[in-house]
C-alpha cells in the first residue's frame, strides 16, 4: 500500500553545483550534518532529483557564516531534540555527543508542504476514509519506527480535520515540527505548544483539555501519567491522534497498554478498547512508505476488535487486519 513515492523535501528549486550556492536555502539538501563543539566542515546529503550526485557531500565554504549561525543557537538548546527556522527554512535537529566525545548535529528539511495529506500520495481509499475519521471522536495511533513519516502523517491529517471540519486543535510536540500556529482553514485554529520535559506531557495534556478542543495531537507518549490521560481525553469526547514506536499494528498498541497501565492498571485495556478509532503502522520502503490499518465500527462497543483489546487479546487481530485490507481494496 504505497504512501509517497518519497517523502523528501520538494519545494526548493533545482539547482547545479555549477551555480553559486550563498545561502542556505540555495543548497538542495535533506540532512545536514555540522560539529558544533569545534569548527569542521559540515556535510550533507542532496535532494536526489535536484543533483547528479548523491551521498553524503561537503557544504560549500560560502555557506559558513549560515553554518556559524547555526552552531551557535544549537549550543544554546538544553535539549538533544529542538526545532529551528533559518532562511526561510524548518529544520528539525537532533544532538548527540558521540564516541570520540564529539558532538554533532543532524538536521532534516521540514517540507511545509507535506501538511497537505494530498500530497503524501496514500491510497485514495484508504485517504477517503481516513479524511473522514475526523468526524469521530476517539484515539487515532500511528506506528511504526523512526524516520518513517509518523509525524508528517498525524500532523497532515489534523491540518486536513480543521480546514475540512473547522473547530480547535491543540497539539503537544517535542520539537513542534510543522508550522501551523493560527487560523487555519476558513474555521479552524491551532494552538502548537513546545514540550520542555517528560514531566510535561501529562500537564499539557489536562491543560488541552480546558482549551475544549476538537482535535488532540500528541507527538509522543513518553510517560504513564501522559498515557493515562491521553486515553482518558479520547474517550472524553475529543479527536486524539498520536504516534508511537513499534514494528507492527499489535506491538504499538502493546507499548501504550504497557506504558499506560503502570498509572491506570487493568483500566488502561478498558480505556483503549472504549476510545479507540484506529492504527495506522507505517513503513519507509525502497518503493515508498507503506500503510497497514485497522479500525473500529463507530458507536459500536461490541465490536470484535474492541473485545480484543479489553481482553489483551493483540495476537487475534491479524485476522481483522487481514479482512479490512480485502474489503477495502480486494486483495490481501
Amino acid at each position: 500500500m504505497t504512501l509517497p513515492s518519497s517523502i523528501q523535501p520538494q519545494n526548493p528549486s533545482p539547482i547545479t553545483p555549477e551555480l553559486p550556492i550563498t545561502t542556505l536555502s540555495q543548497l538542495p539538501f535533506v540532512d545536514i550534518y555540522l560539529r558544533i563543539d569545534q569548527h569542521q566542515q559540515g556535510r550533507y546529503n542532496p535532494i536526489k532529483k535536484t543533483m547528479q550526485n548523491s551521498g553524503n557531500l561537503p557544504i560549500p565554504s560560502s555557506l559558513n557564516d549560515d553554518l556559524e549561525i547555526l552552531r551557535q543557537y544549537i549550543l544554546t538548546q538544553p535539549n538533544e531534540d529542538s526545532a529551528h527556522t533559518h532562511d526561510n527554512i524548518r529544520l528539525r535537529i537532533a544532538k548527540k555527543e558521540l564516541s570520540d566525545k564529539s558532538v554533532w548535529a543532524s538536521m532534516r528539511r521540514v517540507d511545509p508542504g507535506l501538511l497537505d495529506i494530498n500530497r503524501l500520495n496514500i491510497k485514495p481509499r484508504l485517504l477517503d476514509y481516513l479524511k473522514q475519521c475526523g468526524k469521530r471522536c476517539g484515539l487515532l495511533l500511528i506506528v511504526g519506527a523512526t524516520g518513517n513519516g509518523k509525524t508528517t502523517t498525524a500532523a497532515a491529517l489534523v491540518n486536513h480535520y480543521m480546514k475540512a471540519f473547522g473547530g480547535v486543535a491543540f497539539t503537544l510536540e517535542d520539537p513542534v515540527e510543522f508550522l501551523f500556529q493560527g487560523p487555519v482553514g476558513d474555521a479552524g485554529y491551532c494552538f502548537q505548544v513546545h514540550v520542555q520535559d517528560d514531566e510535561g506531557w501529562a500537564q499539557g495534556l489536562k491543560t488541552a483539555l480546558r482549551w475544549h478542543p476538537n482535535y488532540i495531537y500528541v507527538g509522543e507518549i513518553r510517560t504513564p501519567e501522559a498515557a493515562a490521560q491521553m486515553l482518558r481525553a479520547a474517550t472524553s469526547g475529543q479527536f486524539v491522534i498520536t504516534t508511537v514506536h513499534g514494528g507492527s499494528i499489535e506491538e504499538g498498541l502493546a507499548g501504550l497498554l504497557q506504558v499506560a497501565s503502570s498509572a491506570v492498571g487493568n483500566r488502561a485495556n478498558s480505556l483503549l478498547a472504549d476510545g479507540l478509532i484506529g492504527v495506522l503502522h507505517q513503513t519507509l520502503t525502497p518503493a515508498g512508505p507503506q500503510i497497514k490499518f485497522l479500525f473500529t465500527e463507530d458507536n459500536n462497543m461490541g465490536d470484535p476488535i474492541r473485545a480484543c483489546v479489553r481482553d489483551g487479546e493483540l495476537k487475534l487481530l491479524g485476522t481483522s487486519i487481514a479482512q479490512q485490507n480485502v474489503r477495502l481494496f480486494g486483495h490481501s
